[in-house]
């Protein structure tokens, strides 16, 4: 499912209306208003969120959208972000670690073996807290992992740093 929030549809404006309702009514987390501290480019970059669990594809998506990120794409396990990443290319890749179908270490592996030349920023999220199960992510190709349930602020500065770091290899 693609949501562009900078050209409402009928159809992305009431998913992201839900988006926002439902996250904030299921985690009780109140977000600040847009915080414009990344540059524009990287706000105007692709991100794919890819998650089984419904209530962690909302809270992503509304971190992003209140930090100004405008073109987010949803998967709902690892095949899906496959299919996604074939159909196009995204700035950054977002993926939960456990999942059914193919999980993120298993997607993190095909997207790496099916695209070798080209530098496409993962962070793996996932509530496993194992020092194991993080060596294990960054070893299958991950630029990085963040441990759930994850700081705002983190994450954002993760992201904002791998992006900046795409931005300057892509040049």
């Amino acid at each position: 499912m693609i949501v562009n929030c900078s050209r409402p549809t009928r159809h992305s404006a009431l998913f992201a209306d839900e988006c926002i309702l439902m996250a904030r009514f299921l985690t009780g987390m109140v977000f600040c208003p847009r915080q414009r501290h990344m540059s524009d480019t990287h706000l105007r970059a692709t991100i794919l969120i890819v998650d089984d669990n419904e209530q962690n594809c909302l809270v992503l998506h509304l971190l992003l959208t209140d930090a100004g990120f405008e073109n987010l794409i949803i998967a709902r396990n690892g095949q899906e972000a496959l299919a996604e990443v074939a159909r196009q290319v995204p700035d950054l890749i977002l993926l939960d670690v456990m999942m059914p179908v193919l999980n993120g270490y298993e997607a993190t592996q095909q997207i790496r073996a099916n695209y070798p030349d080209q530098y496409i920023p993962i962070i793996l999220l996932s509530a496993l807290e194992d020092p194991q199960e993080r060596m294990k992510g960054i070893q299958v190709g991950a630029n990085d992992f963040v441990s759930k349930p994850f700081d705002k602020g983190e994450l954002l500065a993760r992201i904002d740093s791998v992006l900046e770091r795409k931005r300057i290899l892509d040049e």
